[in-house]
Protein backbone atom coordinates (compact mmCIF):
# COMPACT_ATOMS: atom_id res chain seq x y z
CA UNK A 1 0.00 0.00 0.00
CA UNK A 2 2.79 2.45 0.83
CA UNK A 3 4.62 2.13 -2.51
CA UNK A 4 1.11 2.24 -4.15
CA UNK A 5 -0.05 5.41 -2.99
CA UNK A 6 4.23 7.25 -2.69
CA UNK A 7 4.62 6.16 -6.18
CA UNK A 8 1.26 7.60 -7.40
CA UNK A 9 1.96 10.93 -5.84
CA UNK A 10 5.74 10.82 -7.34
CA UNK A 11 3.77 10.10 -10.93
CA UNK A 12 0.51 12.75 -10.51
CA UNK A 13 3.46 15.53 -9.71
CA UNK A 14 5.86 13.89 -12.82
CA UNK A 15 2.74 14.79 -14.90
CA UNK A 16 1.54 18.16 -13.80
CA UNK A 17 4.95 19.45 -14.19
CA UNK A 18 4.86 17.77 -17.99
CA UNK A 19 1.60 18.98 -18.63
CA UNK A 20 1.39 22.19 -16.39
CA UNK A 21 -1.38 20.81 -14.12
CA UNK A 22 -3.05 23.41 -11.63
CA UNK A 23 -2.92 22.31 -7.73
CA UNK A 24 -6.86 21.50 -8.03
CA UNK A 25 -5.30 19.16 -10.59
CA UNK A 26 -3.12 17.50 -8.54
CA UNK A 27 -5.04 17.27 -5.57
CA UNK A 28 -8.13 15.85 -7.35
CA UNK A 29 -6.11 13.20 -8.84
CA UNK A 30 -4.31 12.59 -5.38
CA UNK A 31 -7.59 11.63 -4.09
CA UNK A 32 -8.58 9.36 -6.92
CA UNK A 33 -5.77 7.09 -5.99
CA UNK A 34 -8.17 5.21 -4.17
CA UNK A 35 -10.43 4.17 -7.56
CA UNK A 36 -7.71 2.76 -9.53
CA UNK A 37 -4.48 4.02 -11.30
CA UNK A 38 -3.37 7.13 -12.13
CA UNK A 39 -1.88 9.74 -15.39
CA UNK A 40 1.64 7.71 -16.26
CA UNK A 41 1.51 5.09 -13.61
CA UNK A 42 -0.17 2.49 -15.82
CA UNK A 43 1.77 -0.25 -14.41
CA UNK A 44 0.33 0.16 -11.41
CA UNK A 45 -3.21 -1.97 -12.05
CA UNK A 46 -0.80 -4.84 -11.15
CA UNK A 47 -0.16 -3.38 -7.43
CA UNK A 48 -4.08 -3.15 -6.65
CA UNK A 49 -5.03 -6.65 -8.10
CA UNK A 50 -2.12 -7.48 -5.08
CA UNK A 51 -3.49 -5.45 -2.78
CA UNK A 52 -6.98 -8.04 -3.29
CA UNK A 53 -4.76 -10.73 -3.11
CA UNK A 54 -3.26 -10.25 -0.20
CA UNK A 55 -6.25 -9.56 1.54
CA UNK A 56 -8.08 -12.71 0.64
CA UNK A 57 -4.46 -14.58 1.62
CA UNK A 58 -5.47 -15.51 5.23
CA UNK A 59 -8.42 -17.09 3.59
CA UNK A 60 -7.06 -19.04 1.36
CA UNK A 61 -5.02 -20.01 3.66
CA UNK A 62 -7.26 -21.77 6.08
CA UNK A 63 -8.62 -23.90 2.99
CA UNK A 64 -5.52 -25.13 1.77
CA UNK A 65 -4.80 -26.46 5.28
CA UNK A 66 -7.90 -28.21 5.38
CA UNK A 67 -7.84 -29.89 1.58
CA UNK A 68 -5.40 -32.18 -0.12
CA UNK A 69 -3.62 -32.03 -3.61
CA UNK A 70 -6.75 -33.62 -5.60
CA UNK A 71 -8.73 -30.43 -4.18
CA UNK A 72 -6.15 -27.59 -5.03
CA UNK A 73 -5.56 -29.12 -8.25
CA UNK A 74 -9.36 -29.08 -8.88
CA UNK A 75 -9.34 -25.92 -8.11
CA UNK A 76 -6.62 -25.57 -10.77
CA UNK A 77 -8.55 -27.29 -13.34
CA UNK A 78 -12.09 -25.28 -12.73
CA UNK A 79 -9.81 -22.38 -13.12
CA UNK A 80 -7.86 -22.86 -16.75
CA UNK A 81 -11.38 -24.36 -17.88
CA UNK A 82 -12.88 -21.07 -17.34
CA UNK A 83 -9.82 -19.41 -18.79
CA UNK A 84 -11.38 -21.65 -22.33
CA UNK A 85 -14.28 -19.27 -22.67
CA UNK A 86 -12.76 -16.40 -23.90
CA UNK A 87 -12.00 -18.80 -26.67
CA UNK A 88 -15.22 -19.89 -27.66
CA UNK A 89 -16.66 -16.47 -27.47
CA UNK A 90 -14.26 -15.25 -30.38
CA UNK A 91 -15.26 -18.35 -32.66
CA UNK A 92 -18.73 -18.50 -31.91
CA UNK A 93 -20.36 -15.11 -30.45
CA UNK A 94 -17.91 -12.94 -31.72
CA UNK A 95 -18.11 -9.50 -29.68
CA UNK A 96 -21.60 -9.69 -28.48
CA UNK A 97 -21.52 -11.20 -24.92
CA UNK A 98 -20.01 -10.86 -22.05
CA UNK A 99 -18.51 -14.49 -20.58
CA UNK A 100 -18.79 -15.01 -16.93
CA UNK A 101 -14.97 -16.39 -17.35
CA UNK A 102 -13.63 -14.52 -14.52
CA UNK A 103 -13.49 -17.99 -11.83
CA UNK A 104 -11.08 -16.91 -9.31
CA UNK A 105 -9.39 -14.40 -11.56
CA UNK A 106 -5.71 -13.72 -10.95
CA UNK A 107 -6.12 -15.56 -7.55
CA UNK A 108 -6.00 -18.66 -9.86
CA UNK A 109 -2.20 -18.43 -10.52
CA UNK A 110 -1.56 -17.91 -6.04
CA UNK A 111 -2.99 -21.45 -5.92
CA UNK A 112 -1.30 -22.46 -9.43
CA UNK A 113 2.05 -21.29 -7.92
CA UNK A 114 1.82 -22.61 -4.58
CA UNK A 115 0.48 -26.22 -6.08
CA UNK A 116 4.04 -26.07 -8.48
CA UNK A 117 5.86 -25.25 -5.32
CA UNK A 118 4.54 -27.90 -3.44
CA UNK A 119 4.57 -30.59 -6.05
CA UNK A 120 7.08 -29.26 -8.34
CA UNK A 121 7.48 -30.79 -11.97
CA UNK A 122 10.70 -32.31 -12.20
CA UNK A 123 12.81 -32.34 -14.93
CA UNK A 124 15.21 -35.12 -14.92
CA UNK A 125 15.43 -36.45 -18.87
CA UNK A 126 16.05 -34.97 -21.65
CA UNK A 127 12.79 -35.92 -22.87
CA UNK A 128 10.98 -33.01 -20.11
CA UNK A 129 13.57 -30.49 -20.85
CA UNK A 130 12.05 -31.02 -25.23
CA UNK A 131 8.71 -30.61 -23.86
CA UNK A 132 9.03 -27.99 -21.85
CA UNK A 133 10.36 -26.27 -24.35
CA UNK A 134 8.35 -27.06 -27.48
CA UNK A 135 5.29 -26.07 -25.30
CA UNK A 136 6.89 -22.54 -24.83
CA UNK A 137 7.39 -21.83 -28.77
CA UNK A 138 3.94 -23.40 -29.21
CA UNK A 139 2.17 -21.28 -26.94
CA UNK A 140 4.28 -17.79 -27.39
CA UNK A 141 5.07 -18.26 -30.91
CA UNK A 142 3.15 -20.23 -33.51
CA UNK A 143 -0.58 -20.29 -32.01
CA UNK A 144 -0.52 -16.58 -31.43
CA UNK A 145 0.51 -16.34 -35.31
CA UNK A 146 -2.28 -18.75 -36.15
CA UNK A 147 -4.80 -17.25 -34.51
CA UNK A 148 -4.00 -13.70 -36.00
CA UNK A 149 -3.82 -15.38 -39.30
CA UNK A 150 -7.40 -16.43 -38.66
CA UNK A 151 -7.97 -12.98 -38.82
CA UNK A 152 -11.97 -13.21 -37.21
CA UNK A 153 -14.03 -10.52 -38.20
CA UNK A 154 -14.74 -7.74 -34.99
CA UNK A 155 -12.40 -9.39 -32.56
CA UNK A 156 -9.21 -8.21 -31.76
CA UNK A 157 -8.02 -12.05 -31.21
CA UNK A 158 -4.12 -11.47 -30.93
CA UNK A 159 -4.34 -9.37 -28.04
CA UNK A 160 -7.26 -10.09 -25.82
CA UNK A 161 -7.03 -13.45 -26.27
CA UNK A 162 -3.15 -15.01 -26.91
CA UNK A 163 -1.43 -12.54 -24.80
CA UNK A 164 -3.89 -11.15 -22.19
CA UNK A 165 -2.75 -12.17 -18.34
CA UNK A 166 -6.05 -14.16 -18.02
CA UNK A 167 -5.43 -16.19 -20.87
CA UNK A 168 -4.65 -19.99 -21.19
CA UNK A 169 -1.62 -19.67 -23.64
CA UNK A 170 -0.41 -17.58 -20.64
CA UNK A 171 -0.88 -19.54 -18.05
CA UNK A 172 0.49 -22.63 -19.56
CA UNK A 173 3.72 -20.10 -20.69
CA UNK A 174 3.92 -19.46 -16.55
CA UNK A 175 3.79 -23.29 -15.77
CA UNK A 176 6.80 -24.03 -18.20
CA UNK A 177 8.89 -20.37 -17.02
CA UNK A 178 8.09 -21.36 -13.50
CA UNK A 179 9.18 -25.07 -13.98
CA UNK A 180 12.19 -24.05 -15.48
CA UNK A 181 13.68 -21.84 -13.26
CA UNK A 182 12.26 -24.30 -10.28
CA UNK A 183 14.61 -27.04 -11.69
CA UNK A 184 17.38 -24.56 -12.35
CA UNK A 185 20.63 -24.45 -9.60
CA UNK A 186 23.63 -22.76 -10.80
CA UNK A 187 26.48 -23.48 -8.68
CA UNK A 188 28.24 -20.26 -10.40
CA UNK A 189 28.73 -18.15 -7.04
CA UNK A 190 29.16 -15.20 -9.83
CA UNK A 191 25.43 -16.16 -10.67
CA UNK A 192 24.26 -16.18 -7.75
CA UNK A 193 26.12 -13.01 -6.08
CA UNK A 194 24.19 -10.85 -9.33
CA UNK A 195 21.08 -12.46 -8.31
CA UNK A 196 21.06 -11.83 -4.58
CA UNK A 197 21.93 -8.05 -5.40
CA UNK A 198 19.45 -8.02 -7.90
CA UNK A 199 16.50 -9.65 -6.53
CA UNK A 200 15.71 -6.69 -3.61
CA UNK A 201 15.58 -4.12 -6.18
CA UNK A 202 13.01 -5.96 -8.55
CA UNK A 203 10.19 -4.09 -7.38
CA UNK A 204 11.80 -0.63 -7.48
CA UNK A 205 12.83 -1.28 -11.09
CA UNK A 206 9.38 -2.01 -11.58
CA UNK A 207 8.08 1.21 -10.11
CA UNK A 208 11.03 3.12 -11.88
CA UNK A 209 10.91 1.49 -15.26
CA UNK A 210 7.39 2.98 -17.25
CA UNK A 211 8.54 6.82 -16.54
CA UNK A 212 12.49 5.98 -17.66
CA UNK A 213 10.85 4.60 -20.86
CA UNK A 214 8.38 7.24 -21.18
CA UNK A 215 10.82 10.59 -20.48
CA UNK A 216 13.99 9.09 -21.70
CA UNK A 217 13.65 6.62 -24.96
CA UNK A 218 9.79 7.48 -25.79
CA UNK A 219 10.62 11.19 -26.30
CA UNK A 220 14.00 10.25 -28.24
CA UNK A 221 12.38 8.21 -30.53
CA UNK A 222 9.67 10.23 -31.59
CA UNK A 223 12.45 12.90 -32.53
CA UNK A 224 15.02 10.73 -33.93
CA UNK A 225 13.32 6.94 -34.66
CA UNK A 226 15.70 4.32 -35.63
CA UNK A 227 14.49 2.38 -39.04
CA UNK A 228 15.47 -0.62 -36.93
CA UNK A 229 12.70 -1.78 -34.95
CA UNK A 230 14.23 -4.45 -33.45
CA UNK A 231 17.94 -2.41 -32.55
CA UNK A 232 15.15 0.22 -30.90
CA UNK A 233 13.40 -2.60 -29.06
CA UNK A 234 17.05 -3.99 -27.69
CA UNK A 235 17.78 -0.66 -26.66
CA UNK A 236 15.01 0.85 -24.94
CA UNK A 237 14.59 -2.83 -23.16
CA UNK A 238 18.68 -2.76 -22.09
CA UNK A 239 18.80 1.13 -21.87
CA UNK A 240 15.43 1.40 -19.77
CA UNK A 241 16.54 -1.24 -17.38
CA UNK A 242 19.94 0.05 -16.86
CA UNK A 243 18.52 3.68 -15.91
CA UNK A 244 16.01 1.80 -13.22
CA UNK A 245 18.43 -0.27 -11.81
CA UNK A 246 20.76 2.94 -10.65
CA UNK A 247 18.18 5.08 -10.17
CA UNK A 248 16.30 2.25 -7.81
CA UNK A 249 19.48 1.46 -6.16
CA UNK A 250 20.17 5.32 -5.59
CA UNK A 251 17.07 5.71 -3.58
CA UNK A 252 17.28 1.96 -1.84
CA UNK A 253 20.96 3.57 -0.77
CA UNK A 254 19.38 6.61 0.71
CA UNK A 255 16.31 4.93 2.71
CA UNK A 256 18.45 2.53 3.95
CA UNK A 257 20.86 5.13 5.57
CA UNK A 258 17.70 7.00 6.83
CA UNK A 259 15.98 4.22 7.89
CA UNK A 260 19.21 3.50 9.83
CA UNK A 261 19.25 7.00 11.16
CA UNK A 262 15.58 6.79 12.08
CA UNK A 263 16.18 3.60 14.24
CA UNK A 264 18.72 5.16 15.85
CA UNK A 265 16.69 8.45 17.19
CA UNK A 266 14.35 5.95 18.37
CA UNK A 267 16.57 3.71 20.59
CA UNK A 268 18.17 6.66 21.87
CA UNK A 269 14.66 8.52 22.45
CA UNK A 270 13.59 5.24 24.27
CA UNK A 271 16.65 4.75 26.42
CA UNK A 272 15.83 8.34 26.93
CA UNK A 273 12.31 8.18 28.40
CA UNK A 274 13.33 4.72 30.31
CA UNK A 275 15.81 7.04 32.22
CA UNK A 276 13.36 9.55 32.63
Amino acid sequence: LFPLVVWSIIYILIDAIDNNKTIDDIITNISHIIFGPTAKFVQSWYLYVLLGIYLFIPIFNAWIKENDRRHSLYFILLWCISLCVPYLKALFAGNSITPPYMFAGYFGYIVLGYYLHKYPIKMTSLKTYIIMSSLVVILSGIIPVVIYLANIPGYDTYSNIVYNYLSLSTVMMCVCIYTFIQNFNPKNCIFQNVMAHLSPLTFGIFLVNYATIYYTFFVYFSVKPIDNLLVEIAIVFIGSFVISYVITLIINSLTAKTTKLWKEEIRVLSLRLAQF
